[in-house]
């Protein structure tokens, strides 16, 4: 008469212990490194964000009467701010392209997890709009 084995033995078992623990660290780092890109575009997003922010302050800035471009020159009209771990800079600086002359505008983005800041330059002339 036959038996009916319907377990596993030994060997078999030894065997999924050892494939598991092969694949297993593998998973992970996999699923680190996915969490890790996962968090560094997050920050680069909103890094994004908080330059474009600041940029749009400073174009309504030099839009609203009374102000433009001399407004936007004023030493210390945008300080240097810390927002959770962000650093965001403004520098304002004379430039003349081509003859015309205006000022360049540039916000950096900084953060411990950006290997490189974020930068965002516009080019602002004495031009108005009517």
């Amino acid at each position: 008469m036959m038996k009916n084995e319907n377990g596993h033995t030994l060997l078999e078992l030894v065997f999924v212990i050892v494939l598991v623990g092969i694949a297993f660290p593998g998973l992970l780092a996999f699923f680190t490194n996915s969490m890790e890109d996962s968090i560094k575009n997050e920050v680069i997003a909103r890094a994004i964000v908080l330059a474009q922010g600041k940029m749009e302050q400073i174009t309504t800035d030099k839009h609203e009467p009374g102000r433009g471009i001399t407004f936007i020159k004023i030493a210390g009209q945008y300080p240097t701010e810390t927002i959770d771990q962000f650093v965001r800079t403004v520098t304002v600086r004379d430039l003349t392209i081509s003859g015309v002359v205006g000022v360049e505008v540039i916000v950096s983005i900084s953060h411990p997890l950006m290997t490189n800041d974020y930068t965002l330059t516009h080019f602002f002339t004495n031009h108005t709009v009517y």
